[in-house]
């Protein structure tokens, strides 16, 4: 695997949108690879993910999810990061430019088995350097967090994106249109003399959030033990 830090002193050098590149990091000793690839590129891997995502759908945390589709990635032109334990996905989410020049965090899920080992911290850490290091430039990075009518946040999520610099912004609203995207938020969400809506929370990182996970991924490839995970910073 290239250094990372080697990657993000060539960073600059690539075509933008450049899709000849896949990124890994593992972890020897927590046995986690991962992975960062076009949907196009690694289709078995797409798909490993894309199961992964719909059986976290059927649980109660997919009150916490927006659904997508396969096709999405492809749509989106989007980036995709998977994390592996021996052959078996364990973790996914992509990212993707907007018209804008931001940068989407999208899909996150772990598999619960294996939550505590900061997996979706190095996930959206990976997306992030595989989108620089293909050329994207970005001014933000920006990802949402469902708030339920409770007003509790999805704090595993916060959680994990603080860890790369991601600060809260701007709270929204989205209404529920029964679509395959938001019709299993229905028994979750709250309504109004509009009809049926949820929360939402925003998260963006700026720039440096390119620098911030270069640093987060070197670090947590040499980590020994979970319990050292707290020294990550």
């Amino acid at each position: 695997m290239a250094n990372l830090l080697a990657l993000a002193a060539a960073a600059s050098a690539p075509a933008a949108g450049d899709s000849s590149i896949s990124i890994s990091a593992r972890n020897e000793h927590l046995d986690i690879l991962i992975q960062s690839m076009l949907p196009g590129n690694d289709l078995v891997g797409v798909n490993a993910a894309k199961g992964l995502f719909d059986r976290v759908m059927g649980t109660a945390a997919s009150q916490l999810l927006f659904d997508y589709r396969a096709d999405d990635l492809f749509e989106r032109k989007a980036i995709v990061v998977i994390a592996k334990v021996e052959e078996r996905v364990v973790g996914t989410l992509h990212v993707h430019m907007d018209d804008k020049q931001q940068l989407w965090v999208r899909g996150a899920v772990v598999d619960p088995v294996y939550s505590g080992r900061q997996i979706a911290s190095a996930m959206g850490a990976m997306g992030v350097v595989h989108a620089g290091c293909s050329g994207l430039r970005f001014t933000r990075a920006t990802l949402a967090i469902r708030i339920l009518a409770d007003g509790t946040m999805n704090e595993p999520s916060r959680v994990s994106f603080a860890r790369l610099g991601f600060v809260e912004g701007e709270l929204g609203e989205a209404r529920i249109d029964g679509s395959f995207r938001n019709r299993h938020l229905f028994a979750s969400c709250e309504r109004d003399v509009f009809g049926p809506f949820t929360r939402y929370g925003r998260m963006h990182a700026g720039p440096d959030v390119f620098a911030r996970s270069v640093r987060f991924l070197e670090a947590w490839r040499q980590l020994r033990h979970p319990d050292a995970l707290a020294t990550i910073r």
